[in-house]
């Protein structure tokens, strides 16, 4: 069991790791997609008002149901 154990260095390991993660954060989270211009958290607010039919014509809506409708849809939401 023990000689498959490989040593390796703390530092080099989570310096590597953040680096991909800060990468996957700003490239896939934070710039906005260039088919719509939207960035993740926009379209999941879109789709959740569209799915619940919340539209300009209709009568207000407070902003807290749109962002809950909008947070069922995240990968870690309710």
């Amino acid at each position: 069991m023990a000689q498959n154990i490989v040593p390796k260095e703390i530092n080099g390991l989570l310096t590597s790791y953040m680096k991909e993660y800060y990468e996957e954060i700003i490239l896939h989270r934070g710039i906005p997609d260039t088919r719509d211009g939207l960035i993740e958290a926009q379209r999941r607010l879109l789709f959740g008002s569209t799915n619940r039919r919340y539209t300009a014509d209709k009568a207000h809506v407070k902003a807290t149901k749109i962002i809950s409708e909008g947070m069922t849809y995240h990968p870690h939401g309710k």
